[in-house]
């Protein structure tokens, strides 16, 4: 789930594993719309909106921009970046579909770095993209547009960091820890073969040891007390 922090935080939206987005009031606790892939969203001109999201299903993650104006989705196994616009002039407020974006990979994560700029992490080749908020020419609305590699850094950075590595991202943020090894983090197996003690020693084996070690130690030197003694004893 992600809440507002800007202009407008009474809204907080959720994500479901049934595929339902549903937009909350922050304040009553009350759900006051849901979304989903499979529903019918009413357009701007009264037309009903129908579409399948390749893929799509559970949701992946929800983000929700901090002037609690737009929201962001992705689904599981989808390549389709939906986004969102919360209608407040409506009573109770609502969802209503602005934009499907394709990309080229299953996204996994989506956030809004600033008012203009949606990041989304993805599957490999591109590990992150980048989206700018532009207007249309002669009209207030307006659309996230893809940037370009070479004109952002974050994914110049991700695209050769992931590539140098060789990191294979998983396909879906559902994956598994058995079907999925995160490359940077140390392999749990091989901390415990590296921590295995080939002889069975125990720690009580251990503490035994060191104790009969400490006795020898001990009468050694009880020893070379008393052998010194004798030699002083023979010199008088």
């Amino acid at each position: 789930a992600d809440e507002g922090s800007g202009n407008n935080p009474s809204f907080c939206v959720s994500g479901s594993t049934d595929g339902t987005v549903r937009l909350w009031d922050y304040n009553s606790c009350k759900a006051l719309d849901q979304y989903n892939i499979s529903d019918e969203i009413e357009g701007d001109e009264g037309s009903k909106q129908h579409g399948e999201v390749e893929g799509g299903g559970a949701v992946n993650d929800v983000t929700l921009h901090r002037s609690g104006s737009l929201v962001a989705v992705s689904r599981h196994d989808s390549n389709t970046l939906e986004i969102l616009e919360i209608d407040v002039s409506s009573e109770p407020a609502a969802f209503k579909e602005m934009q499907r974006i394709e990309c080229k990979a299953p996204i996994l994560s989506v956030a809004f770095l600033s008012d203009d700029t949606l990041c989304a992490v993805t599957k490999e080749p591109s590990y992150v993209l980048q989206f700018r908020r532009e207007k249309g020419a002669g009209t207030d609305a307006s659309t996230f547009v893809a940037c370009s590699e070479s004109s952002s850094s974050i994914c110049q950075l991700a695209a050769c960091a992931g590539k140098a590595a060789n990191i294979c991202m998983p396909t879906t943020l559902f994956d598994s820890k058995e079907s999925y090894q995160n490359p940077l983090i140390k392999s749990e197996d091989k901390t415990e073969e590296r921590h295995k003690n080939p002889h069975g020693v125990t720690a009580s084996n251990r503490k035994q040891t060191a104790k009969e070690a400490d006795a020898r130690y001990k009468k050694k030197k009880r020893c070379k007390k008393w052998e010194d003694k004798a030699a002083e004893e023979m010199e008088e």
